[in-house]
């Protein structure tokens, strides 16, 4: 006989991990410990959202705890594992461009092995404030983060060229 599966699992998963995640004053711990280290709680955060097994409100909550733990954390190895979470959010939920902006304040600050993830997050929101961020990037000194921001600003340009299109045969069927 099947089991039947919580519908909340996910969630509630999602929560203790962000908790874990939150826990600025826990020291790393033995990875034979019950309780996962801060950068393996988001690398299993990023396999939910990856999944999309979260309803919108709890990815939401979910991206606000990885953009906090970017934003407020200097462990390289925890905000790599954040941004490659929240790359995985921008592909299957639509997030607001608010929610993700803290990552551009952060951008001097950030090493290019993790900035190179902060165009595509930006830029996924379709949002005209990731422009600047990327153009900004454009002068950065390494070339990858370099070559990202301008993959960003093409995907921002096609979606502003293809809703201009689409705003101009709306005008013309009228």
């Amino acid at each position: 006989m099947p089991t039947s599966r919580d519908p909340r699992a996910p969630a509630g998963r999602a929560e203790a991990l962000c908790a874990r995640l939150d826990r600025t004053d826990l020291v790393v711990r033995d990875a034979a410990t019950e309780s996962p280290r801060p950068d393996a709680a988001a690398d299993e955060l990023g396999d939910l959202l990856e999944a999309g097994s979260l309803e919108q409100a709890d990815a939401e909550r979910v991206v606000a705890v990885l953009v906090a733990s970017v934003t407020s954390r200097n462990d390289r190895a925890v905000q790599e594992a954040c941004l490659n979470a929240l790359s995985h959010a921008v592909v299957r939920y639509r997030l607001p461009y608010a929610l993700l902006e803290p990552i551009a304040g952060a951008t001097a600050e950030l090493h290019p092995l993790e900035l190179v993830y902060v165009p595509f997050i930006l830029s996924a929101t379709h949002e005209p404030g990731a422009r600047a961020v990327a153009e900004r990037l454009l002068l950065h000194p390494d070339a990858e983060v370099r070559a990202e921001a301008a993959q960003a600003i093409d995907e921002l340009d096609a979606v502003a060229d293809g809703a201009a299109n689409c705003a101009a045969r709306a005008g013309n069927s009228r």
